[in-house]
């Protein structure tokens, strides 16, 4: 099991390839990126992961249920993010979600295309992508987004204590969890799967943003049951 970006790279250039490989905590786009750059095929080698950043349709699905009458969502995408373009607009129709998307391709370009983005929209999807949104700039969407009175659904729980309305994401620990669960799979001579989104999940919400947006949610923990509903649906 490798821990991270650096684990991962290490475990990549091992030219003994009998060992299957796990690799956790790095976000999906990393990991893909590190697969390329190593040359490897992750379908002729026993690797896989879990990614560290959730699935768009579970952050769509918080949407619906933690803010059920907000539909037009905003949305700034960078040069990596943008990959998901085609699907985040199809989920967010079959949702009944209005996307509002703005492009920028690069940090100097985002606030104004957040500008546009937020001008009609109810809430905000902070999409993280190194060359946009990334921890240079993830408070300046928060102030931003406040200012306009637009609630922001962020990516982690560290970006809600920061200022973002609610959050769904993986501790480690949950990972952690989940990659023990793998690994005695693979011990009992199960595949080692594909790479996939985290099972283990949690919801946070900041309830002092919720006052100052008025704005009532419910319990994190119905929030998350209800999203582990609609992942097995």
């Amino acid at each position: 099991i490798a821990v991270g970006s650096n684990a991962t790279k290490v475990a990549l250039e091992s030219t003994d390839t009998r060992i299957p490989v796990l690799c956790i905590l790095l976000p999906k786009s990393t990991y893909e990126a590190m697969l390329v750059t190593a040359k490897i095929n992750s379908s002729q080698r026993r690797i896989s992961a879990i990614y560290l950043d959730q699935p768009l349709s579970r952050q769509l699905d918080l949407i619906k249920q933690a803010l059920p009458k907000n539909n037009r969502l905003g949305v700034v995408l960078g040069p990596e993010s943008s990959r998901d373009t085609d699907r985040l607009q199809i989920l967010a129709e079959a949702r009944g979600l209005t996307l509002i998307l703005e492009r920028a391709q690069r940090d100097s370009a985002l606030y104004p295309a957040l500008q546009r983005a937020l001008a009609d929209t109810d809430v905000f999807l902070a999409v993280p992508d190194p060359y946009v949104i990334n921890p240079e700039t993830a408070q300046n969407v928060l102030l931003t987004s406040f200012r306009q009175r637009v609630p922001v659904i962020g990516f982690s729980a560290a970006y809600v204590r920061a200022g973002a309305l609610a959050a769904v994401f993986s501790s480690p620990a949950q990972i952690g969890t989940e990659a023990g669960e793998i690994a005695r799979q693979v011990y009992r001579g199960q595949p080692l799967g594909a790479a996939k989104y985290p099972k283990y999940f949690s919801v946070a919400i900041n309830r002092q943003v919720a006052n100052s947006l008025n704005l009532v949610l419910e319990e994190e923990a119905t929030l998350r049951e209800k999203l582990q509903k609609q992942d097995r649906e």
